[in-house]
């Protein structure tokens, strides 16, 4: 993250620190945000993350008297820290499962604290450098600003062709094999109508890193930036 990030954050965040503290709803949750365990705030200039974000990890805290975790790019841009048990930055820290994460304006890199947890409650409030969306679709996340649930789009034939993808990344996609393989999958998931970089992406920052991702973004693109041939009828994912 640049020196140039951090400012527009801290710029941006200047005057959450002084705000006046936000009264506890005294209405119950409804029960699709009970029964959720991921939510997704997407960027929207008009509607800063925190205002969605600190609101509903306190909403989330009453209801299932949970820790709250901030997991951020740097410690200067955690959002009103007093509100949480710890703060995890890229640098510094892990993230305990079963707490509540609020993950504000997180970076890729920053995605791997986090992106495996199992029984943690996790808000992504999205920064506009580092989209999530693909990461709210494999999670079916809540949208907080639409109220809908995300979904991948993949059948058990495109998510076998994503994990294919995946499972050959112990070389970070450098490897001729791993290409041959990637595009391979890609064109089924094309013959399938269920070719979606950002869930390819997603998928693969659940267990790689944020570097060997870029690396398979660039194959990713290279491959929707040429003519791509028909995968022959045999090819089958089964």
């Amino acid at each position: 993250m640049t020196a140039a990030h951090h400012r527009r954050l801290r710029r941006r965040n200047a005057h959450v620190h002084h705000q006046k503290a936000i009264t506890p709803m005294s209405t119950p949750l409804p029960t699709s945000l009970l029964n959720q365990q991921h939510f997704y705030i997407p960027w929207d200039r008009e509607r800063p993350a925190h205002k969605l974000g600190v609101p509903l990890a306190r909403r989330l805290q009453q209801a299932h008297d949970r820790p709250i975790t901030i997991a951020c790019p740097d410690m200067a841009n955690a959002p009103i820290r007093t509100v949480a048990t710890s703060v995890v930055t890229e640098r510094d820290g892990t993230v305990t499962d079963g707490s509540i994460v609020l993950a504000y304006c997180p970076s890729h890199r920053l995605a791997r604290k986090f992106v495996h947890l199992t029984d943690s409650l996790i808000i992504v409030a999205e920064w506009h450098t580092a989209s999530y969306l693909g990461w709210a679709k494999i999670t079916a996340a809540l949208n907080i600003t639409t109220g809908q649930t995300h979904h991948d789009g993949l059948t058990n034939a495109g998510r076998r062709a994503v994990d294919q993808i995946v499972a050959c990344g112990d070389l970070s996609w450098t490897d001729t094999p791993a290409h041959n393989t990637v595009d391979t999958c890609l064109n089924h998931l094309t013959a399938l109508g269920e070719l979606a970089p950002d869930v390819i992406s997603a998928h693969a920052r659940h267990h790689w890193g944020a570097d060997p991702v870029r690396t398979l973004d660039k194959l990713i693109n290279n491959y929707l930036g040429r003519p791509r041939p028909t995968p022959p009828a045999s090819l089958r994912f089964t």
